[in-house]
């Protein structure tokens, strides 16, 4: 367990997937919330600002997450999954201030290294790219 619950929203239109990174985020000691949707998301804004956000970069909306974090005047950073990230993807989304770009299936050692870099000081704009699968249907990461 970690000393101070850090919270984690997860944005990824697979349920399996949103549902795998919560259980694997919560079992390491984080408070975690997937959501869906991007309204699913800005509503969750409403109510907590997180320390990160994990996106998958393969949503429909998945680009607008950094204009919605904008809007919403949150200082939160942002981790990519994705199965199909290229090199000059990754390179745009760092320009425009990802925090982290994973690819799947995720690394869970690599992923909680990641979010724990995010209750740093010097808060900046990130997101979390797509999940690897294996284990469970588009997750590579196995269920506790």
């Amino acid at each position: 367990m970690i000393a101070s619950a850090t919270l984690v929203y997860v944005l990824d239109d697979d349920p399996a997937v949103g549902a795998a990174l919560q259980r694997l985020l919560r079992s390491a000691g984080h408070r975690a919330v997937a959501v869906s949707t991007l309204p699913q998301l800005r509503a969750a804004l409403e109510l907590a600002k997180p320390s990160c956000v994990i996106v998958d970069l393969m949503m429909p909306d998945a680009a607008a997450v950094h204009r919605l974090l904008r809007e919403a005047g949150a200082s939160i950073r942002v981790i990519y999954v994705s199965t199909q990230m290229t090199e000059l993807q990754r390179a745009r989304l760092m320009a425009r201030g990802a925090y982290r770009c994973l690819e799947k299936p995720l690394d869970a050692d690599e992923l909680l290294e990641a979010i724990a870099g995010t209750s740093e000081s010097a808060p900046q704009l990130s997101l979390a790219l797509s999940l690897r699968r294996s284990a469970v249907p588009g997750v590579g990461i196995e269920p506790t």
